[in-house]
């Protein structure tokens, strides 16, 4: 049995790296033990030291690249670009680009800021003609055409046939406007007598309008006497009060 043991703790004193005669001398002595552990702490102690050299000495392991799975999109087709040539002053070049037309460089300005950018203008849009009726445009026709009378007849002067038949040409042509044609005297003998005369004035004007051809239905008369006179004062200016004057109105006004 002592001998069993002694070879045992010759055995591992000879792992813990003694020769055999010191691990014969130690084996079986009070001492043996205590060797015999401190021994094989050694040993274990370089065991591991040389397994963590061994280790140290290794070549890391290539860590494998991280690869983003990324969408695959169709390539669009890039136009070619051609090179453009020198920029004349004189005249515009132009840039070709595939499938798309020819730029004129020359008539497009070069803007490098919102401070070059060219200014706005507005353009003022186009007043719209105004619509004047037929009604409106009489209105300026007649508006101070007056027949003048001597004194005590009725009867119009000659040269004023051209003027008054023009007159109602224009007033034909309208057919929404009435014309009322207004007889004035002049302010010399009976009253009654001369807001007679004035209403003979007034109808053998649009008497007259008739005998040259002119529908006359849309004309009116009206006699006024002396109560309107143009002017006041010596015998002489009296030919002036003796008048035809016309007034234009809409059908359907009043007078």
């Amino acid at each position: 049995m002592k001998g069993r043991k002694k070879a045992n703790e010759m055995k591992m004193l000879r792992l813990a790296g003694l020769s055999l005669a010191s691990a014969d001398r130690m084996a079986g002595s009070t001492a043996g033990a205590p060797v015999l552990v401190y021994g094989l702490s050694a040993a274990a102690i370089v065991a591991m030291s040389a397994v963590g050299v061994w280790a140290l000495n290794l070549p890391a392991a290539p860590t494998p690249p991280i690869v983003a799975s990324l969408p695959e999109v169709a390539a669009s087709p890039t136009p070619d670009l051609v090179e453009p040539a020198v920029v004349s002053a004189s005249e515009p070049t132009f840039l070709a680009f595939s499938g798309d037309a020819d730029v004129a460089l020359g008539d497009v300005p070069l803007v490098t800021g919102l401070e070059d950018a060219p200014p706005v203008v507005e353009t003022p849009s186009t007043p719209s003609t105004e619509v004047v009726d037929c009604v409106t445009t009489l209105t300026r026709d007649f508006a101070g055409v007056v027949f003048h009378f001597e004194a005590g007849s009725a009867a119009l002067k000659p040269q004023d046939f051209d003027l008054l038949l023009s007159l109602g040409e224009r007033a034909v042509s309208c057919s929404q406007a009435r014309i009322l044609v207004a007889g004035h005297s002049d302010s010399s003998g009976d009253e009654a007598l001369n807001l007679k005369l004035s209403w003979e004035r007034a109808d053998q004007t649009v008497e007259t309008l008739q005998t040259l051809g002119i529908d006359v239905a849309q004309f009116d008369t009206m006699g006024f006497g002396a109560r309107a006179p143009l002017t006041q004062g010596s015998s002489a200016e009296e030919e002036i009060n003796r008048r035809v004057e016309f007034r234009v109105t809409r059908v359907g006004d009043q007078l």
